[in-house]
């Protein structure tokens, strides 16, 4: 199922701020690569929730506005709607639209924003698109549930690198600090190099997660390298370095001052 939200926009020149027009033209544009989905709130993410592009559409009928795109494996509840709808609010004024989305014109850049306070519409329709089966093993994994875990491990071992909100299983067991749902992920053959949406390897979030204190992020790491995480060059062992005593690892940043 899919569910489109329409939000009002207005565009202000990057360099002056006056107000300008939005040409025709760009109608359709995607303004971002990234996706909303990936920062929903766990209750919303679990239940099947994908997308969340957000292009800018420039219909004369409906004039300016943003369009932004989810997808549900089942038709959404009136109260998932409205989650959604309250979430991207928040994500527009505080997260990946805060400032506005810039327009390159070739010469000038348009600064897109939406209109604070303006009515959200919504339309929920059946376009055919197969949402993915929900993640088990990605939330049992955040969730620090091993017994779940092994459960959708032996149901589906190659679905343990799937993404949920934006990560593997494995980097959300990092994230949120459960060690035993680390390691049973890289005896399953989970990725120890995967880049997440925001970048990060699972060294990197191992480093920077405050889950996991000096001793566990050791161990995690340690792990992680016996699996296979590559470190070989010189800045990436830095920047591992240097995130690791930022959070007081000093133990574990001793596996990258080689």
């Amino acid at each position: 199922m899919r569910i489109a939200f329409s939000i009002p926009v207005q565009a202000f020149d990057s360099i002056s701020e006056a107000t300008a027009e939005i040409p025709m033209s760009i109608g359709g544009r995607l303004l971002t690569e990234q996706r909303l989905a990936t920062w929903l709130d766990p209750e919303v993410a679990d239940q099947g929730v994908v997308g969340g592009e957000v292009r800018l559409w420039t219909k004369e009928k409906d004039g300016p506005h943003l369009q932004i795109v989810y997808w549900l494996p089942t038709r959404p509840t009136d109260d998932l709607i409205l989650r959604l709808r309250d979430d991207l609010l928040v994500q527009l004024d505080d997260g990946v639209g805060e400032g506005g989305f810039d327009v390159d014109l070739g010469g000038h850049t348009l600064n897109i924003r939406h209109i604070s306070g303006a009515e959200v519409r919504w339309e929920v329709s059946d376009d055919g698109v197969v949402v993915p089966p929900i993640p088990k093993a990605a939330i049992a994994a955040r969730d620090g549930q091993t017994g779940d875990l092994a459960h959708a491990i032996e149901a589906d071992r190659s679905s343990v690198d799937r993404i949920h909100q934006g990560y593997t299983a494995l980097g959300l067991a990092i994230l949120y600090g459960h060690i035993d749902a680390v390691r049973m992920l890289l005896l399953a053959g989970a990725d120890p190099n995967h880049v997440d949406a925001q970048a990060s390897s699972p060294l990197t979030l191992a480093m920077l997660t405050r889950a996991l204190n000096d001793e566990d992020s050791l161990s995690v790491a340690t792990m992680l390298i016996e699996a296979g995480a590559s470190m070989d060059s010189d800045p990436q062992r830095e920047v591992l370095y240097s995130y690791a005593e930022s959070r007081g690892k000093h133990k574990t940043a001793q596996l990258f001052s080689a």
